[in-house]
């Protein structure tokens, strides 16, 4: 989970274009994950400008927004968990 955070933290302050931070993250932990490991995570991007947040779910509880009349609203992306499966650019074809 450490090493997620780092890896993720470390795609996100260099402001790579969505959705590269969570992709290479998994890229990264991915093959230092034991098998039945893997690392849940909600990632989200607010921009003030627009009052408009992007994001990511990836096998992690379902988030929730609070909407200015007070009712409260799930985040709908729905993903898995980060480690789970080798990205498609690392999988071998033997």
């Amino acid at each position: 989970m450490t090493m997620a955070r780092s890896v993720l933290r470390a795609q996100a302050l260099s402001r790579q274009v969505w959705p590269r931070p969570c992709t290479r993250t998994n890229e990264v932990i991915q093959p230092d994950i034991r098998r039945g490991m893997f690392v849940t995570m909600f990632y989200a991007v607010l921009d003030m400008a627009s009052h408009r947040i992007t994001c990511a779910n990836a096998g992690h509880n379902p988030c929730f927004k609070l909407l200015a009349d007070g009712k409260v609203e799930e985040i709908g992306p729905e993903g898995i968990a980060l480690g789970w499966f080798r990205p498609i650019s690392s999988m071998s074809t033997k």
